[in-house]
């Protein structure tokens, strides 16, 4: 079982580490031309310190939502193979309650974080 976490863990690591490299290279290439289009159209680019910060926090949120959803999926695994072991459902159950939970709490506070970095992003572009 030792040795099935730890592969489990290895791959799971590599995927997160490659889909994140994905979506920052896709970031970048937005940021870009959306930056060049309001620079042209004379909007001012400049992120503040507070907008930074913001999407910092987003994206942390979004990283714990993933090892979430990660314990959720591996939660729904021990449950199908507990064959019938009722501390391993107990276990399995206990796990899946707390990931929904948890990924409840991260969608809430990302969507609070998302509404505020909005209100400030649109301060500062009527500055």
């Amino acid at each position: 079982m030792i040795k099935n976490k730890k592969y489990f863990l290895n791959i799971s690591a590599i995927v997160a580490i490659f889909l994140l490299s994905f979506s920052y290279q896709a970031h970048a290439a937005v940021e870009t031309g959306l930056s060049a289009t309001a620079n042209t159209a004379g909007y001012n680019t400049a992120t503040s310190i507070q907008t930074f910060i913001g999407y910092g926090i987003q994206a942390i949120l979004g990283v714990v939502g993933a090892v979430f959803f990660g314990i959720l999926v591996y939660g729904g695994i021990l449950w199908m193979f507990s064959d019938g072991d009722q501390n391993k459902i107990t276990k399995a159950r206990g796990m899946i309650f707390y990931a929904i939970a948890g990924i409840l709490v991260v969608l809430g506070a990302y969507a609070i974080t998302s509404f505020i970095t909005t209100e400030i992003a649109q301060k500062a572009l009527k500055e």
